[in-house]
């Protein structure tokens, strides 16, 4: 989980990278582009910081739980066999679930979002 969410800021990072340059006001004409860039860039921070937050939680929770029970680190790239015990103990069926859906999701990325690609990339907005 913490990797994954390393991962999408690393893409953040690089969707600010690429987010033009804000329009200017021409000759008392503010283009609707300003707005969108505008929102865009608040809406990067705002998922800057949203990511921020949950890494550090996540680290904070990994680090407690490595003082009390010692383990040993290994990643998981697959969704475990559905043992008895994920079977028979309703908190370990639950997390289960939360796996299974994790994995179900496929790999998450904001490349996949539509809006944010868009405007990253699109070269003109057509004022009406």
């Amino acid at each position: 989980m913490i990797h994954d969410l390393k991962e999408l800021q690393k893409q953040l990072l690089e969707l600010k990278r690429g987010l033009r340059a804000e329009s200017r006001e021409e000759e008392g004409y503010i283009p609707s582009s300003v707005l969108v860039y505008t929102q865009t860039k608040e809406g990067l921070a705002r998922s800057e910081e949203t990511l921020r937050g949950l890494t550090d939680g996540f680290i904070e929770t990994r680090t407690s739980y490595a003082r009390i029970f010692p383990f040993q680190r290994m990643p998981l790239r697959s969704l475990p066999r559905y043992s008895s015990i994920f079977q028979t103990v309703p908190q370990y069926r639950i997390l289960y679930l939360y796996m299974s859906d994790w994995f179900d999701s496929a790999d998450y990325g904001l490349e996949r979002e539509r809006m944010m690609p868009s405007l990253m990339k699109g070269s003109y907005l057509y004022e009406v």
